[in-house]
């Protein structure tokens, strides 16, 4: 992905509080701290839309001619219970998601084990998950050695 270099002008206000999340260990730069905010509008922004989209259709679609028993009846079949790495899970359920979320808390409790300071910039984030992942074929005798080499090259602030 190619990048392109921004001017953007701040009040010493908003620079203060950009240097105090990097500060806080929660970015390593402005520009992650930038890309972070953007990220997270892009993502609200396609929720809005897909919210905006189900309320029309369903405006679109008339009154319904079922009665309130009979839709709370087709709510709870469709409802289910979320438990990660399970299962016999039942239709529409995002098992890549539902796998993506229990790997994010492996994560977690690995950087809370390590005693790394909570939330983890991107970068740390992906670092971990990257050398967890090979670590699944490795003997549990042999991972403390590859945590540790991990621990260390976080620490070191390496990419």
């Amino acid at each position: 992905m190619g990048t392109v270099r921004k001017t953007i002008t701040l009040t010493d206000r908003q620079d203060g509080w950009i240097k105090a999340q990097i500060a806080a260990g929660r970015f390593t730069n402005d520009s992650e701290y930038i890309r972070n905010l953007i990220r997270r509008d892009q993502e609200e922004s396609a929720g809005l839309e897909a919210l905006r989209a189900a309320v029309k259709e369903g405006l679109d679609s008339g009154p319904s001619d079922k009665t309130i028993p009979i839709i709370m009846e087709e709510v709870e079949a469709r409802r289910f219970k979320v438990r990660p790495h399970a299962f016999n899970f039942k239709p529409g359920v995002d098992t890549d998601r539902l796998n993506q979320l229990a790997d994010d808390l492996e994560v977690e409790e690995f950087a809370r084990k390590q005693g790394l300071d909570q939330p983890l910039p991107d970068w740390q984030r992906d670092l971990i998950r990257e050398r967890l992942a090979a670590l699944d074929d490795v003997p549990p005798e042999e991972c403390s050695v590859a945590w540790e080499a991990i621990r260390k090259q976080l620490s070191a602030g390496r990419k």
